[in-house]
């Protein structure tokens, strides 16, 4: 199987920017908001159809952001005086924290965090892949409490959803866990999509089994780029503008000190408080996902955020048991060696395209460069 990016010929593809938008509760603009999907941190999800012209009107996923709610939001990044992680939530808090040399820095984290939205589009619009969630249009008033993305809509849902409950993953199409064919199509795809980003200099950092959704055809699509980063220092070769405001750590070789996404998918380095890798970071939530694919529950697994941070540094990974006599082999040797605690020694990212398991299961040039419908 190829381990590189496909080469196709992509469309000249930008999503349109609104910066007119009238919003009421059962619509923005042309867009007739339908039923509720889901909930962010941020916000929520809801279904709508595009009310121009005469039916039948195609579906779409609004995304709705609201501003007070990015406004309060905080996340964990490497505190220079401590050198431990600290809760990043405002510069006021900041500048009590840290002294006048740090703040700078952290000042522009905290100054990237607000404009995430703005950061999501700009590394978005221009997308274009199979496994690739696609952006139609930015909703996008100064004047107006919401921030709207119009986004394809997958009505397929999420790949697996998690049972708070029972702390377990279930699909929706088997009940329970994925037989090891269909999580490898969904493994395949996905990794497809992160060599293509990655080939773009962008870093998703929110891999995880809700923010994977299916097409009617059962095709995956990587969406929800609210954490993603783009790291290309030459402006002419991505969409996204590198200006002041942006964090000192987002280095052209994809280099970060902070966290962003879900706790329970972080890589060791990414909880150890200092410089790592986000493409080496997406690598290993890919495979945490498949882990939950296969066996349905979260490898490292704590509601506290230290005691849950310190399982992923140090605790092995715990392979269900017993296994059966004719185990899945080649999987578990792909998931041993792409959750080694040492980043240096994991799997790459194109190893990983590459593995036996994949060609065990025939993932072979599957169409994944085809056209987005």
């Amino acid at each position: 199987m190829a381990s590189h990016v496909e080469e196709v010929v992509e469309p000249d593809w930008d999503a349109v920017i609104t910066d007119e938008v009238e919003w009421c509760e059962t619509r923005a603009n042309a867009f007739c908001i339908g039923r509720h999907l889901g909930n962010g941190s941020f916000g929520r999800v809801v279904q709508c159809e595009r009310r121009v012209g005469a039916p039948p009107f195609r579906e779409f996923a609004l995304k709705i952001y609201s501003r007070a709610r990015l406004r309060k939001h905080h996340r964990f990044a490497h505190d220079p005086l401590t050198g431990r992680l600290a809760a990043i939530t405002g510069e006021r808090k900041v500048a009590a924290e840290v002294g006048t040399r740090e703040v700078s820095h952290l000042r522009s984290l905290y100054r990237s965090l607000a404009s995430c939205p703005a950061r999501q589009v700009e590394i978005m619009r221009r997308l274009w892949h199979r496994n690739i969630i696609l952006l139609f249009e930015v909703l996008d008033d100064t004047s107006a409490e919401s921030i709207g993305l119009v986004m394809e809509f997958c009505s397929g849902g999420c790949s697996m959803s998690y049972d708070e409950a029972d702390r377990r993953f279930v699909s929706s199409a088997t009940g329970g866990v994925l037989p090891e064919p269909l999580a490898a199509q969904y493994f395949d795809g996905i990794a497809r999509g992160l060599l293509y980003l990655r080939d773009r200099c962008i870093a998703h950092r929110d891999i995880k089994p809700e923010n994977l959704l299916l097409t009617e055809d059962g095709t995956i699509r990587i969406a929800d780029f609210g954490c993603a980063r783009c790291f290309a220092r030459d402006p002419a070769a991505v969409t996204v503008e590198h200006t002041d405001d942006a964090p000192p750590e987002a280095s052209g070789d994809g280099f970060v000190c902070d966290t962003a996404g879900t706790y329970y998918f972080l890589s060791p380095e990414a909880c150890s408080g200092e410089s790592y890798s986000a493409y080496d970071a997406d690598a290993w939530a890919l495979c945490i996902t498949l882990f939950c694919f296969v066996f349905g529950f979260l490898p490292f697994d704590d509601e506290g955020v230290g005691p849950l941070m310190d399982q992923i540094k140090t605790q092995p990974l715990p392979l269900p048991q017993p296994l059966p006599d004719d185990g899945p082999s080649h999987l578990l040797s792909l998931l041993t060696a792409a959750l080694a605690k040492d980043p240096k020694s994991r799997l790459t990212l194109s190893q990983l395209s590459a593995h036996q398991w994949l060609q065990e299961h025939s993932m072979h040039g599957d169409g994944s460069g085809a056209s987005v419908p």
